[in-house]
């Protein structure tokens, strides 16, 4: 259970509502669009007021009243989240990340891009894709999902077996803490290992620790030739992964793998390949009856929501998503 107020007096929302204009939303239909993520998560009562941030110096100023006043603060994101961490308090403060949505800048040479933690994934993975680079995070809910989402939750998505998870793409944050200070971690430099690793900690803290407001990415080089797709069928589980392992230890690494099983059980393997490398033999093994290839658009799809971090009162696993 929370700590805040059920309700909160009209003159802490004021307070709030005199350093933050217009961006302090006390409308009740609007707070409650904002109070849940896609989750199962019930609410345990209504939040007290929404803020809209559009900078950092909005959140700093929002969580230092939730500190000043007690009041627990959950943050949103995209929203696509499925383990209630955007959920709000009763009579709490939830922080709005949509509107700070900004792609700062794309450091080509580099491969860093800056963004604002309310950027969607797919946004950013389509704008690196115009030079010749791409986002390796590839949550499912990369349609929906902000950037501040995936580093609150340390997001992966399928083609993490081939570049891993958030927390591999991220350089630097900015950080909001609970009672308003912003610090900043990591480095854009590749090695930097001097000191404390705060980003890492950071990196799906779910909230407990501070609200990212910024971050640093890391970007790859979209791979040569056309991607290819393709399915094999197999009888049992045991089969699909003896065929997994060899794929794995071939010379073409798929970006992507998935595994389903149908109501007959049979298990399909999907594995992604860049076209320009062979296939090893064992991929063209596979009991003929049953392996299919098609074209599949480069990898970079996909979403999931964020979260990004954010609790004044008490360590919350929010976070915007």
């Amino acid at each position: 259970m929370s700590d805040s107020p059920a309700i909160l007096p009209p003159e802490t929302i004021e307070e709030l509502r005199a350093e933050l204009g217009d961006r302090v939303v006390v409308d009740a239909a609007v707070i409650d669009e904002f109070s849940r993520d896609t989750s199962r998560a019930v609410l345990e009562g209504a939040a007290g007021v929404l803020v809209r941030a559009e900078s950092t110096a909005d959140v700093s100023a929002a969580l230092r009243w939730a500190n000043e006043h007690g009041v627990a603060v959950s943050v949103r994101g995209g929203g696509s989240g499925l383990a209630g961490g955007a959920t709000a308090y009763p009579g709490g403060l939830i922080i709005a990340l949509d509107r700070m949505n900004r792609i700062l800048d794309i450091d080509v040479q580099n491969r860093l891009a800056v963004v604002e933690p309310g950027v969607v994934t797919s946004r950013l993975d389509a704008a690196a894709r115009e030079h010749g680079l791409f986002f390796p995070p590839d949550p499912a809910s990369a349609s929906l999902s902000t950037v501040g989402g995936n580093i609150a939750t340390n997001a992966g998505g399928l083609r993490c077996i081939a570049h891993g998870v958030t927390s591999d793409s991220i350089a630097a944050l900015e950080v909001v803490l609970a009672d308003g200070r912003v610090m900043h971690t990591g480095a854009r430099t590749r090695k930097n290992v001097v000191g404390y690793d705060l980003t890492s900690l950071f990196v799906g803290s779910e909230g407990t620790l501070g609200v990212v407001t910024q971050a640093t990415v890391r970007l790859k080089t979209v791979p040569p030739g056309e991607p290819l797709a393709f399915r094999a069928a197999f009888d049992t589980l045991e089969e699909a992964g003896r065929a997994v392992t060899a794929i794995v230890q071939g010379r073409s690494q798929p970006e992507g793998r998935n595994h389903q099983e149908e109501k007959l059980g049979h298990v399909r393997p999907s594995v992604r390949f860049d076209r320009a490398a062979p296939r090893p033999a064992h991929s063209r093994g596979f009991r003929r009856r049953t392996i299919t290839t098609a074209d599949a658009r480069p990898a970079g799809r996909r979403t999931r929501g964020p979260r990004s971090p954010g609790s004044a009162s008490r360590p919350r696993s929010a976070g915007p998503r």
